[in-house]
């Protein structure tokens, strides 16, 4: 939980990465340090914050990337089978297409071919 100062900066970052599309690398540790004129224990406090929240995303040694657009895209899957008209197979086409769609994360293409 976070008050004060490092709430503020907080809910400024937080403003900036959802303006940001996902996989946007953000400043630096030191640039954000200057920026809001804070050391670097309490952003670290806040970046902390951010990642468990499922904001953004540090890489060691690369840097610091948005996540929160990657929720709005879904990732496409095709499904390519035989087209063997059967009972089995329209079963088992349907059967995953329904649950890749439920994940929630995904939309399916099946081709018949």
């Amino acid at each position: 939980m976070l008050f004060g100062k490092s709430k503020v900066i907080y809910d400024a970052l937080k403003e900036m990465i959802e303006s940001l599309p996902a996989g946007r690398k953000l400043s630096g540790i030191r640039e954000l340090m200057q920026t809001y004129q804070v050391g670097r224990g309490l952003l670290e406090r806040v970046l902390n914050e951010l990642e468990r929240n499922d904001l953004i995303e540090r890489v060691p040694c690369i840097g610091i990337f948005c996540k929160t657009a990657s929720r709005e895209r879904k990732r496409r899957i095709t499904l390519i089978t035989p087209n063997w008209p059967s009972e089995a197979n329209f079963f088992l086409h349907s059967a995953l297409q329904q649950a890749i769609e439920a994940d929630g994360r995904f939309t399916c293409n099946l081709l018949n071919l």
